[in-house]
């Protein structure tokens, strides 16, 4: 399942200075690894060995959460943004030969076309397209508007670019329109069942948590596809991979329950 991005205008190419974050800690050297592979949608049943772990954290009576007493989302992004989640970040995007979303330009590359400053036309059509949207996207970020540097980085198809911008703003879905946010939340789904990129994902959930339980269900037209894409996933990561040591906001499955409570979704019948 896949969002079409808005038609947008995209703000003029700036200069050297438009670019602050393009080669910061998240963009270190290389590694061996790979952005998770976009999987086909669908709501296909748990593994049978799961489900009687699923079906005791799937037991509303014995959970009692009372969301207004934790941290926010945003506070417990900041938290986390210690080495080991930009190290996250700097191992999920190199191409391990089995990913369609790779980085397209190197940051000596990004550098090089910037010192060229003679002809700013010239300038303008050396450019690697998804360095030039990198940088509208920071100029997007620092006028106030933050849909539209999202909708820059999810124009590239990038991934390591998205979770870069991701990690570098924190959750913010309540600034996001209903067309990018659910862009966002697709890429999220997607993004769950790779480990290095779970913390990441773990503090957007939480947003999502939150907003939906302050503007109801039906808060930015989330549809019904998506969200059970995104429990899903969320269960399946949940039963394998468990949030850094530091983590301050309420456990996957807590996070689960409560997301599916909110959307009256009944988890019981992905455990069929």
């Amino acid at each position: 399942m896949t969002f079409a991005s808005d038609a947008r205008g995209k703000v003029g190419a700036p200069r050297r200075s438009d670019v602050d974050g393009w080669d910061g800690p998240s963009y270190a050297s290389s590694r061996n690894a790979q952005t998770s592979s976009r999987r086909t949608r669908g709501n296909g049943p748990m593994e049978s060995e799961h489900s009687g772990n699923s079906r005791r954290a799937w037991d509303k009576s014995s959970v009692q959460i009372r969301l207004g007493e934790g941290p926010s989302a945003r506070s417990v992004w900041q938290a986390s943004k210690d080495e080991a989640t930009l190290e996250a970040i700097r191992v999920a995007g190199e191409d391990g030969g089995g990913t369609s979303r790779t980085r397209r330009v190197s940051i000596p590359q990004a550098e090089a076309i910037m010192e060229d400053d003679d002809d700013d036309d010239r300038r303008g059509q050396e450019r690697d397209p998804v360095w030039t949207c990198w940088s509208n996207a920071m100029h997007a970020l620092r006028v106030g508007d933050t849909d539209s540097a999202f909708a820059e980085v999810l124009s590239t198809g990038d991934d390591l670019l998205l979770v870069k911008l991701m990690d570098k703003t924190g959750p913010v879905l309540d600034q996001l329109s209903c067309d990018i946010g659910n862009e966002v939340l697709n890429s999220i789904a997607q993004f769950l069942p790779d480990h290095t990129l779970f913390d990441v994902c773990l503090s957007w959930i939480q947003q999502l948590l939150e907003v939906s339980v302050e503007n109801g269900a039906g808060f930015m037209g989330i549809p019904l596809e998506l969200k059970k894409e995104i429990l899903l996933n969320l269960h399946e990561a949940s039963l394998t991979m468990d949030p850094p040591e530091d983590w301050e906001g309420l456990a996957p499955d807590h996070l689960l329950l409560q997301l599916a409570s909110n959307w009256n979704i009944e988890l019981q019948h992905f455990d069929q």
